[in-house]
């Protein structure tokens, strides 16, 4: 049987936190160990922890508060070479119990050294896990262009192999600008790891009002939270692009080394700007995102 280290930071979320928990501890043909940081929690999350840790079910540990990207990547580190996979959780959504099984079994399909991951679409609810659409990544293109541009896919449905996690926290935390997720998959695709799509979907993914990150929304949050990753761009995805290339260059795809490359130096004269603008590669396949990437790129907050 094989393991898989449930990957979880928590912070201030007592209210949906047993239900989850349940549910992974429901998973069916794995060994399933969970590993948890609580980023700094104000309210019951730390003593709903400790109760779970003394039944012996999770391993937690409470930090200070940094933010859920950089707590996932800490969690990770602590946890490299304990198991033979690992998953992203979420904190307050459901699991179905045949999630992981399903995953494994085709990661399993693929060649053990090499780095994989698994992804899959999701089940989007209310928070009373009314089912009210889909996050449907059938028309994702699985490529690093269109990672560059922007990453689509939602962690807490990635699996991956412990040769991918630490090729992950081999970088340290402070050269990581991007979600915990993007990285890894990003890193994945540059490395030319295996990247498997499941159509299905074994999560429930809770939307409620105090979600970090959601999915349903309406057009008027939808153009504000564009604008808000527009305007908050600090050439994270070019400073990432340049940790992928100086400490993986060995592994890295020699397709991937130019664009790589080209990300990282896009700013150093106009003519490379420019001819980054128009790499055929950078393409999201959705105009306006496309668009603003350009944008981004001319104005050099990439």
């Amino acid at each position: 049987m094989k393991s898989v280290q449930i990957l979880l930071s928590t912070y201030n979320g007592e209210k949906y936190l047993v239900e989850l928990l349940e549910s992974l501890l429901n998973q069916k043909g794995v060994d399933i160990k969970i590993s948890v940081r609580d980023d700094g929690s104000t309210d019951t999350t730390p003593e709903i922890l400790k109760r779970y840790s003394k039944a012996g079910k999770l391993e937690y540990f409470v930090g200070e508060n940094v933010g859920y990207q950089e707590s996932f990547l800490k969690i990770a580190e602590y946890c490299k070479d304990k198991s033979d996979y690992y998953a992203f959780c979420d904190q307050d959504d459901v699991w179905e119990p045949e999630k992981m099984i399903n995953a494994v079994e085709k990661l399993e399909e693929i060649n053990p050294g090499e780095y994989k991951l698994y992804f899959s679409n999701l089940k989007v609810t209310d928070e009373n896990l009314n089912q009210i659409g889909l996050k449907d990544y059938s028309r994702q293109n699985v490529s690093l262009g269109c990672t560059l541009v922007r990453s689509n896919v939602s962690g807490t449905t990635m699996v991956f192999n412990n040769s991918l996690l630490r090729l992950a926290v081999k970088s340290s935390n402070s050269k990581v600008r991007i979600g915990h997720d993007a990285w890894i998959y990003m890193l994945c695709l540059s490395v030319g790891g295996t990247i498997v799509f499941d159509p299905n979907s074994y999560i429930k993914y809770r939307q409620h009002g105090n979600n970090v990150t959601g999915v349903k929304q309406g057009i008027r949050k939808r153009l504000s939270r564009e604008l808000k990753i527009f305007t908050s761009k600090k050439n994270f995805v070019s400073k990432t692009a340049e940790t992928i290339y100086k400490e993986h260059y060995n592994l890295i795809l020699k397709e991937n080394l130019t664009l790589l490359y080209e990300a990282s130096t896009y700013k150093n004269s106009f003519k490379k700007t420019v001819k980054f603008m128009f790499n055929k590669d950078m393409k999201f396949g959705v105009p306006v995102i496309d668009m603003l990437n350009k944008i981004e790129i001319l104005l050099r907050c990439y």
